[in-house]
Formats: structure tokens, C-alpha cells, sequence
């Protein structure tokens, strides 16, 4: 798969404030950060699908022939669709889908819409259905909805939060944003999809897929599409994405692969490579055959960082995972490509050739030549993704390629060439099944009682006004923040919730906090002594890089220090349970333990006379707020006998 996509836009930061709306111009103007899908004029940059647009079957299918397919369908593209008045149009509603011929990942779409009486379409997202627009006077019963839900959905919710459709033969605005799986969707600038996970139609057991085109569907009826406005939203990585100051990877789990002078592990010709001081270096001079260091081992589902130097004339090297090594020479398998045009790239060796691209001149912005260059990738299941220097290059699936095999390194054969390839600090953590990559939504748990009513802070004390609700959410304001609790106190309980943080927020979970309503502010209390508190705090910062152990996320603050290198990249929603029961306290982020403390038994004595509330038994649970906008929902609470 094969992505095309600016450097500028690629940049730009993650977070998405879903409150502010995007005005678009008229005349096909794009607003500042977008750009035209549609030139207004004709259709380039659009095709037709194949293969009934089943991105499943495309992305299994052989390049060749998923190309061929494209080669005989395209003459269909100007039988059914065409640009008339500066729109898109199919009259009748009938014939191949239209797409994009590029594919997107995260991103915000902005698009105006036009249907005729009883016509019905949709919106295919990375090419899955699907966003539904219909009639919803005139259409089919299910359609008095409305426009604007996720039709498809199965567990999630598939209608719109409220009906806000123009009547058929007006222009209606779609305002879209998708990141990772979720998605939010405002229709003539009221939101009628609130964060809602989008449902892999094509796949039900897999995440949605993370690149692919954008669908307008035939399903009857005129159609007509204009001002379509994209901006690209980079993917920033995870926590274990990020090294620390030290230059190491965070969190637990991770194994160097060579250190040292020998090379433990692996093989390779000692005519090309050697290993000094912990620095692999590989040689080759006008091979006519390549050249590979690659591991014993295998390793199928894991994450990976590698610092990497290239130099000489005509140079190419990769960093090569999943192979299956038959000689020195033929290694097949995926490459995390290294090299003038190559930098960036996803190449798959003796088998697909090229999985998905890299803009040579965005990746030229990117690389440090001729000095140190970091890779982070991420391999689970049929997903490949990788960051070259903080900017995330590779994002695909390919169901096709191999699963598991050794991790190595190439010297690129040709009589042209002559270069050095280095590697060093070359880390690899295998990804384990509880670990929650993706966002998967709420399910029904008996026991749980909700703490927030999704509308606003009813039941809620404290610093009310540093909080807000919104589409469901406690916000805590940014420049606002202070405590805010819920109104009943609890002792022992299990606390579930989902929270969002931008780069560099903090906030905390106070538990078992005193709190006096009738005097307080006067009387204030210092939720991190008098009861306790579970830092929250948005670990890749770099004005954070120095901090105590106990003072990055989920830390019992100043006490216990938490696991790092769980927390999801900021932006997107992380998962977290909290469970208080008499001294004894658990916290899990993402499905992973990062705390498992007993009171009395795992904090330093000597911080016992600065943290009175330590023990308390009983008090109230809440946020405390910092002046950093913070997003938390399905915030609920089971009490233990």
C-alpha cells in the first residue's frame, strides 16, 4: 500500500481539539492546515474501486493483481461519475464506488453533500462503511434518524446522537475526524457521532484498518459531493516509542540484542560485519550479492528501537524483521528501509517489493545524514508501523507478509555501491495479548455503578468551576483545574475510567482525600498528603525527563513508584482501574499492573509523617487539576465489601 503525503502535514501535532469547529471557504478554498481532495474541475487524484472496495480481500490479494483489476476497471470511473458545477455527481445512484486514489490514516475530512429525494450513500473511511447519509423524509424507515451514523457498527453505537439533516435537494457539511479507530462526526455543525469507535465491517475480529482510501457509495438516488478538505493528523508514538533521556527504552521487558564485542545470537560473515563496543558495523564494496546479520531467534508480535548510521556512495541497508533466512544472500522478508529514496520505507524482500512508501523528499527533511538516525517500529498481527526520528513513515497492514521470523540487518548488493552501514542500541520488547494498543470500547460490568451522568456535575463537589461536561465528558478546563469530587465517599472500591491527555498535562486521582464542603476553600486539604493520590501525567514531556521515579504516571505520588512504557501517545484515550482495598492498592493502564502496593509494607517509613492521610480508611475520590485541559469519560465505581 502505497502513501503519498506531505511533510508538513505528516508533522502536525496529534491532538485534535473536537470542540472548535473548522469553517470552510467557498469555491473550493480549503481552510488553513486542509487541502483539496477535489480540484473542482475533474477527477484526477480519483478512481473506482475493485473488487466490490472489500479491503480485505484487496490487501490479501497480489499486488499484480489488484493492479490489473485497477487497469480494467478504470473506464468506469467517467461512465457513472462527473463533475458538473464544480461537484461530484452521480445521477441515478448507480455504478462502482468512487475513491481516492491515496490512502489516509488519521485525519480530519471536511466535505459538502447533496442528495436527491429518497437517494441514500455514505462516507467509506480508510475504505471501510461506513459514514450513512440518506433521506431522511422520504427514505426507507430506518432512515428517519437520520444522517451521520456509523452504520456498521455492531457493539458500538451505529445511529446519529441527534437528527440533523437538510432536506433532500439542500447542501449538507460533514466535519469527520478519525483517530486510531475513533471517530467523531459533526453534520451541519452539530455532532451526531461523539468518539465513538469505528467497527472493521471487512474484518469483525480486527481493529480498523490504519490506512486506506476515502468512498463516496452508490446506493440509488442523485449524489453530489464539493469542498472535499482534508487534513492529515500524525500518529505521535506511544510511551515506549519515546527514549528516555539516557537514551533507553521505558518500561520493563526490553532486551538488547548485541552488546559489547561478540556477537552473541546472530549469524554473520566476518568478512562484512563486526561488533566493537556494543557498534555493529557492516561493509560491502561492488557486491553482486547481498550481505545479512540476522538473529537465531524469532520474534512475531514486538516493538523495536535502533539507532542507525549509513555512509558511502550509493548506500542502502535496512533494518530487516520477520525474515525467514535461507543464506547470507536471501533473506526474504520485511525491511525497515535505510537509504537516498528508501529512507522511511516498508520493503518487502524477495516476496511484495514495496508495502508502503515514504515521500523521498519528506524523508529527506527527516534523516540526519551521515549521522545517528533513530527507527521505532511496531509489528503486531498484520500491522506494521514505524517512526523514523519522531515522524511516524510506515503505517499498513499487509495481511501477506510473514508473521514471525528473525530480526537482522542488510548490506544492499550492487557493483555501484560501496558504504557502512552501523547499529547500535538496538532494543526489542515483545508485545504482550493484555496489552491494549488499540482502543477497545466499555463493555457492561455488573457491580459498576457511574459516577458521571454524561450531561453535567450533578453529584460532583469541590472546584466546580475549574471542571466542565461536554458530549459526555468531565472536562478539566484548561487554566482551570482545581479539585473536583464526587460527592459520596468511598472506602474500599474498584475505579474505572478513560482519560486523554495532552503533551505535557498533569493532573492526579486523589483517594480517600478529606474533604469540607461547608469551609472549604478556607479549609483546604492537600489531596496527595491527607489522603493519597495516583499521579496522572503525560510521561513523554521532556520538561518531565528529569522527575522521581514516584512522580510519573500512576505512582502513588511521593510513595510508590509505577511501571513505565504503558501509556498510549498523548491524544488518544488510555484506560486505567484503580482498586483501593485496605492497605493494599492496585493500579492497571491499558490492561497492565504498573502498581501493586501494600501500604504499610511498600512505602518508606521515614515519608509516613508527611503523608498523614496515608491510612485513612475512608474519604472522597477525584481529580485534581493542574490547568491543562484533561478529557475523562466512563468514569465508574464498584464498592468492595
Amino acid at each position: 500500500m502505497h502513501r503519498h503525503v506531505s511533510a508538513s502535514l505528516r508533522q502536525m501535532a496529534l491532538v485534535v481539539l473536537l470542540t472548535a469547529p473548522v469553517v470552510a471557504l467557498e469555491a473550493n478554498q480549503p481552510p488553513k492546515g486542509f487541502r483539496a481532495l477535489f480540484n473542482g474541475k475533474d477527477l484526477s487524484g480519483w478512481r473506482v474501486y475493485v473488487m466490490g472496495g472489500n479491503q480485505k480481500k484487496i490487501l490479501a490479494a497480489k499486488p499484480q493483481a489488484v493492479d490489473a483489476a485497477r487497469r480494467k476497471a478504470a473506464e468506469e470511473r467517467d461512465r457513472f461519475w462527473k463533475v458538473e458545477n464544480g461537484a461530484i455527481v452521480n445521477p441515478n445512484g448507480k455504478g462502482p464506488y468512487l475513491e481516492t486514489v491515496e490512502d489516509f490514516g488519521d485525519f480530519e475530512l471536511l466535505l459538502d453533500w447533496w442528495i436527491g429525494p429518497k437517494a441514500d450513500s455514505g462516507i467509506y473511511l480508510r475504505g471501510v462503511p461506513q459514514v450513512q447519509i440518506w433521506d431522511p423524509v422520504a427514505g426507507i424507515p430506518a432512515a428517519k434518524v437520520g444522517s451521520g451514523g456509523l452504520y456498521n457498527n455492531k457493539l458500538g453505537p451505529s445511529k446519529p446522537l441527534v437528527r440533523a439533516d437538510r432536506p433532500a435537494g439542500e447542501w449538507n457539511t460533514f466535519r469527520i475526524v478519525l483517530v486510531g479507530d475513533v471517530c467523531s462526526i459533526w453534520l451541519n455543525d452539530r455532532l451526531v457521532v461523539n468518539e465513538t469507535p469505528m467497527e472493521n465491517y471487512w474484518d469483525r475480529g480486527s481493529p480498523l484498518y490504519p490506512t486506506g482510501p476515502i468512498q463516496f457509495q452508490t446506493h440509488g438516488g442523485e449524489l453530489r459531493f464539493r469542498n472535499v478538505f482534508l487534513r492529515e493528523i500524525a500518529a505521535r508514538p506511544n510511551e515506549s516509542g519515546v527514549l528516555s533521556r539516557q537514551g533507553t527504552p521505558v518500561g520493563p521487558g526490553w532486551k538488547r540484542l548485541f552488546d559489547g564485542d561478540e556477537l552473541v545470537g546472530f549469524q554473520a560473515e566476518p568478512a562484512h560485519w563486526k561488533l566493537e563496543k556494543g557498534l555493529l558495523t557492516g561493509k560491502v564494496a561492488g557486491s553482486p550479492t547481498h550481505h545479512y546479520a540476522y538473529t537465531d531467534a524469532e520474534y512475531g508480535d514486538f516493538e523495536l528501537h535502533a539507532q542507525v548510521k549509513l555512509s558511502g556512495k550509493n548506500a542502502n541497508s535496512g533494518v530487516c524483521i520477520r525474515t525467514k533466512p535461507t543464506s547470507f544472500d536471501d533473506v526474504p522478508g520485511y525491511q525497515v528501509d535505510m537509504g537516498d529514496g528508501f529512507w522511511g520505507c516498508l520493503w518487502d524482500e524477495r516476496r511484495d517489493g514495496m508495502v508502503d512508501a515514504y515521500p523521498a523528499a519528506a524523508a529527506k527533511k527527516l534523516v540526519k545524514s551521515g549521522d545517528w538516525n533513530h527507527y521505532y517500529v511496531i509489528a503486531r498481527g498484520d500491522r506494521v508501523r514505524a517512526w523514523l526520528n519522531g515522524v511516524e513513515t510506515i503505517r499498513v497492514a499487509h495481511p501477506r507478509g510473514i508473521r514471525k521470523g528473525a530480526i537482522g540487518f542488510q548490506l544492499c548488493h550492487g557493483k555501484d555501491r560501496e558504504m557502512t552501514a552501523q547499529f547500535k542500541d538496538v532494543w526489542v520488547r515483545e508485545i504482550p495479548e493484555d496489552f491494549h494498543l488499540e482502543h477497545s470500547a466499555p463493555k457492561a460490568e455488573d457491580g459498576f455503578a457511574d459516577l458521571f451522568n454524561g450531561k453535567d456535575l450533578t453529584g460532583w463537589i469541590g472546584s466546580v468551576n475549574g471542571y466542565g461536561a461536554e458530549d459526555g465528558k468531565i472536562i478539566c478546563k484548561r487554566r482551570g483545574g482545581g479539585n473536583l469530587y464526587a460527592a459520596k465517599q468511598y472506602d474500599n472500591f474498584v475505579l474505572r475510567f478513560e482519560f486523554k491527555l495532552p503533551p505535557g498535562a498533569n493532573n492526579g486521582v486523589g483517594l480517600r482525600v478529606p474533604y469540607d464542603p461547608v469551609n472549604a476553600p478556607r479549609k483546604f486539604h492537600d489531596a496527595a498528603y491527607h489522603g493519597m493520590e495516583i499521579q496522572l501525567l503525560e510521561n513523554t514531556a521532556r520538561g518531565y525527563a528529569n522527575l522521581k521515579d514516584y512522580q510519573y504516571h500512576g505512582s502513588i505520588y511521593d510513595l510508590v513508584p509505577a511501571v513505565r512504557g504503558y501509556q498510549k501517545a498523548p491524544g488518544t484515550w488510555n484506560y486505567e482501574e484503580i482498586t483501593a482495598n485496605g492497605d493494599h492498592v492496585v493500579v492497571k493502564l491499558n490492561g497492565k499492573t504498573i502498581v501493586d502496593a501494600n501500604l504499610k509494607t511498600g512505602t518508606p517509613k521515614k515519608k509516613w509523617p508527611r503523608h498523614p492521610g496515608l491510612f485513612r480508611k475512608r474519604g472522597y475520590i477525584g481529580f485534581l487539576g493542574h490547568g491543562a485541559r484533561i478529557e475523562f469519560r466512563n468514569i465508574r465505581i464498584k464498592e468492595l465489601d
